[in-house]
C-alpha cells in the first residue's frame, strides 16, 4: 500500500486507483434512498444517496466533491460515471478512478460506501480495482436481462467471500423486484412512490 501523492489517498495498483477504507463499507442501507439531483442536500439528512441517473447531475461533484458531505449522508451509492460498453478501456479506467477516488474521499469525511457494479462486463475486474477483498457491500442498476443481474450477484459473492453480502438492486420492474424477493436482495425504485421503511437494513436483509 503507498499514497498517491496527487490525491494523498492511498493506492494497491499500477493504475494508482484509490483504495477503499475497509471501516467504512455500508455493512446496512439508511435510509430515505434518494437519487442526487432530485432534493437539495440541506433538506435530506442522513439516508442514502444514489447516483443511477443522468451523468449531467452528478458530474460537477468532481469538481465540487464536498457537496455530497454537507448533507451529512450515512451513506452513498458510488457515483455511477457511464461506460460505453464499446469504448477504450483507457477512458473506462478514467470513469472507474473518477468513481473510487469520490468514494475513498467521502470515506475520509465518515460516509459510508456501497460498491457500483453497474459496468459492461467486459471491464468488470477493472471494476474491482481499489475494492478489498471481503468488501461486503454492492449495488447495481436493475436490467431487463436477469442473468446479468445474477452474474454481478455472483461477482459480489466471490469478491467478498460470502454468500449472502449486501447486494442492492435499483429500479428495472416487477421482474426485477421479483428476483430481488428470491435471493433476498435490496430493491426499492424512488420513481415510483416513497419508501415507507425508514429505518436501516442490515447486510442480510433483515430490519434493523
Amino acid at each position: 500500500m503507498r499514497v498517491y501523492g496527487g490525491g494523498g489517498l492511498p493506492v494497491d495498483n499500477e493504475w494508482d486507483i484509490p483504495v477503499l477504507d475497509e471501516e467504512r463499507c455500508a455493512g446496512m442501507m439508511a435510509m430515505p434512498v434518494t437519487p442526487w439531483g432530485t432534493k437539495n442536500v440541506q433538506v435530506v439528512r442522513g439516508g442514502t444517496w444514489h447516483f443511477y441517473t443522468w451523468d449531467d447531475k452528478f458530474e460537477g461533484l468532481w469538481k465540487k466533491p464536498d457537496k455530497v458531505p454537507e448533507g451529512e449522508p450515512f451513506g452513498c451509492v458510488e457515483v455511477n460515471f457511464s461506460i460505453d460498453p464499446d469504448g477504450p478501456a483507457a477512458v473506462a479506467l478514467y470513469q472507474i478512478y473518477r468513481k473510487r477516488w469520490l468514494s475513498r474521499y467521502w470515506q475520509s469525511r465518515g460516509i459510508n460506501i456501497i460498491v457500483d457494479l453497474n459496468v459492461p462486463q467486459r471491464f468488470e475486474r477493472l471494476n474491482l480495482l481499489g475494492v478489498p477483498r471481503g468488501w461486503s457491500a454492492y449495488a447495481t442498476r436493475g436490467s431487463w436481462d436477469l442473468e446479468k443481474l445474477l452474474h454481478q450477484y455472483g461477482l459480489a459473492q466471490e469478491h467478498s467471500g460470502r454468500s449472502n453480502p449486501l447486494f442492492w438492486v435499483y429500479a428495472g420492474g416487477e421482474q426485477v423486484r421479483a428476483l430481488a424477493q428470491a435471493n433476498r436482495w435490496l430493491y426499492c425504485d424512488t420513481y415510483r412512490g416513497p419508501l415507507v421503511y425508514k429505518g436501516r437494513y442490515r447486510a442480510d436483509g433483515s430490519k434493523g
